[in-house]
């Protein structure tokens, strides 16, 4: 945390109080931390040197301060004094050669940069041509690339590079409010000109609260016309004010999905409450940039972060043209994920559901998003406007009965038909959704309702998958069931003691008595929170995740009882169901039979198990019992065929007879 907070800064690489700060920074870094380092700063990759996911959507000017010490540095080679006074060339040299080789490679700064960067090159040539007093060949091919590098990155040459669409591909280090990582402060306090944190004195008494307990204590007892006059007093008072978590919660509780989106929670809350409230759309906000904390400041980070860094493993099998006898022993049987890729093209809707259709179709159509009933014109002018961290999910289940045109523009797939649910008819658990969802939206890790398998097919857009197999629970969850095994996964994965310490209370809590059967699951991340913290680490251990992304057009088979996680990565419009086939029928009864306080979807789940084995019975006659006697006896071991006649044994001696 320290360094990644050390690493956005803006500074200028001649600051010479900088300069020193890092050197002190590496003086007490141990030993067995510097190892991890490259002494050789032209084979320097810096996702190995620190390992921070940061860095490439690090603001370039402090990616070149970066390479800047690190090459240049005095413990290249072992040396152990100030920058200022190192007079090792070929150091020096090797720093510049790295921070050219970023240059080429790193995309272009932004406009606000050029100007820096020119006088960042100026300053480069100047000192190589001190250097090059004593003939130098380095220094002087050094030179001639770096003044070529120069003149590159201020040219448009980098233009034609194309851009991937409605992705963003970097990090802003710069929060709207100036609110830094509670890491910048540890390096700032060493420079002269420090002058301190203005927490204490914005906060007075309450400062020795935790910035958790001090939002949660304004969410519970405070009202929101108190929280604008608090934020009048202080400028801390202000940033907790203006913390867009709690307007979101107010204004989900109290409005439900009846409000108007007006580009934050804040200004939303204050709009619905009075429509007469004016928006100043130039207002800058209050800069308060000698406030530090990371409850604050984690939600901007997580909704600025990208998914490219994420995007990279996809070892689920693509199939098409796919029989369905090869579908049931390939992977329904034996209970495997796959992508089928030739279905969804062949739909009405596929090039045809998009927002502006669904816009003029449905726009005045209520949908459940999350906890909230939502006109999907007000949820499409959230979803295309908003910065949230996690944000509102379409997630609805009634869109047939509300849009009866639009089951016309899709049908169930050949390989998922075979339903048993249907046996109930209306008395079914819920199992078909719509799903509309802006970048960043999704599910966090779940397995399908009532040990049901699923169908997951894309429209528009994209999804990334990530998947375990029902005995392993990932890490960052806990269930009460497997909640150990899933501790020392994290576990093993997080450096921290006192992560570690915090995580063994957590599985203790969940791992209560009588309730070893995952019926409470505890996931303390977001879907970004939990790539940015565990996605580097679980292809370093096993078991690994299965990945995938499925794109416009592809159809995901989620068997039952798999753990899934599910980010779109842009835009995106999907339909899911779930269902019970002949591969997984005997899962779902003794699922209802054994848990019946997990089944879900019904209004009544007293006898449901009861209720659906007579419907399929009198559906079906003799099929359950055939199929369950067929289990039985896979089940079975040497031993009990003895006792069961099922074979005879004899030593060979003699006559079983005699």
């Amino acid at each position: 945390m320290l360094l990644s907070s050390f690493l956005t800064r803006r500074v200028d690489p001649r600051d010479k109080s900088v300069s020193r700060l890092f050197v002190s920074w590496l003086r007490h870094t141990p030993v067995h931390m510097r190892k991890h380092f490259s002494l050789n700063p032209l084979l320097i990759s810096p996702h190995r040197v620190f390992g921070l996911r940061a860095f490439n959507g690090m603001h370039f000017w402090s990616r070149v301060c970066w390479l800047h010490w690190l090459g240049g540095g005095p413990w290249v080679g072992g040396l152990q004094h100030s920058f200022e006074k190192e007079s090792n060339a070929k150091g020096y040299m090797h720093g510049q050669t790295a921070i050219v080789l970023c240059a080429w490679t790193q995309p272009p700064p932004p406009s606000t940069c050029q100007s820096r960067w020119t006088t960042y090159c100026d300053f480069v040539l100047a000192r190589i041509k001190k250097k090059k007093k004593k003939k130098n060949a380095q220094a002087t091919a050094l030179s001639t690339t770096m003044a070529l590098c120069k003149r590159r990155r201020l040219s448009d040459a980098f233009s034609s590079r194309p851009q991937k669409p409605n992705k963003r591909t970097f990090l802003s280090s710069s929060h709207p409010l100036a609110i830094k990582p509670l890491g910048n402060y540890y390096f700032e306090s060493t420079n002269p000109a420090f002058k301190g944190s203005c927490r204490t004195s914005g906060l007075g008494f309450i400062a020795a609260l935790s910035d958790e307990l001090i939002l949660d204590v304004i969410e519970r007892f405070l009202e929101p016309r108190d929280l604008c006059r608090l934020a009048e007093t202080s400028r801390v008072l202000y940033v907790f004010a203006h913390h867009d978590d709690l307007w979101r919660t107010w204004t989900v509780n109290e409005f439900r999905g009846n409000f108007t989106w007006s580009g934050t929670w804040r200004a939303t809350y204050l709009k619905t409450n009075n429509p007469s409230y004016e928006i100043q759309e130039n207002d800058t906000p209050v800069q308060v940039s000698d406030f530090y904390s990371d409850t604050l400041y984690q939600p901007f980070y997580c909704a600025s972060a990208s998914m490219e860094p994420f995007m990279g493993v996809e070892n689920v099998e693509r199939r098409s043209n796919l029989s369905m006898a090869e579908f049931v022993t390939d992977y329904a049987i034996p209970n495997k994920p796959v992508i089928i890729t030739d279905i969804v093209t062949q739909w009405p809707a596929f090039g045809k559901w998009n927002d502006t259709y669904f816009l003029e179709r449905y726009g005045d159509v209520r949908f459940r998003a999350e906890v909230v009933d939502i006109e999907l014109r007000n949820y499409y002018r959230y979803a295309h406007n908003q910065r949230d961290e996690s944000p509102l999910y379409l997630f609805d289940k009634k869109f047939v009965r509300d849009c009866p045109d639009i089951a016309d523009d899709f049908e169930v797939p050949e390989y998922f038909r075979e339903d048993y649910f249907s046996v109930l008819g209306n008395e079914r658990p819920d199992y078909r959704w719509l799903i509309v969802g802006p970048a960043r939206s999704g599910s966090t890790f779940h397995k399908d309702p009532n040990s049901t398998s699923a169908w997951n097919a894309v429209i528009t857009g994209s999804k990334k998958w990530i998947m375990y197999p029902p005995d392993t629970v990932p890490p960052g969850v806990f269930t009460s069931e497997g909640s150990w095994r899933a501790a020392a996964l994290t576990m093993s994965i997080l450096d921290s003691t006192f992560i570690r310490l915090l995580l063994g209370l957590i599985c203790f809590w969940v791992s209560k008595p009588n309730t070893k059967d995952e019926s409470e699951v505890t996931s303390p991340v977001s879907l970004m929170e939990w790539h940015l913290n565990f996605y580097k680490k679980i292809h370093q251990i096993q078991p690994r995740p299965i990945e995938a992304i499925c794109r416009a057009g592809e159809v995901m088979f989620v068997p039952n009882g798999w753990w899934h996680m599910v980010v779109n990565l842009e835009d995106s419009i999907a339909i899911t169901q779930n269902y019970v086939g002949a591969h997984n029928l005997l899962n779902v009864l003794r699922f209802l039979r054994d848990k019946p306080n997990q089944v879900s979807g019904v209004s009544d789940t007293d006898g449901f198990y009861i209720k659906f084995r007579e419907a399929f019975q009198k559906a079906y006659p003799g099929f359950l019992e055939r199929i369950e006697k067929e289990e039985t006896e896979k089940r079975l071991t040497t031993w009990e065929r003895l006792k069961d006649g099922g074979s005879r044994f004899s030593f060979g001696f003699v006559s079983d007879d005699e």
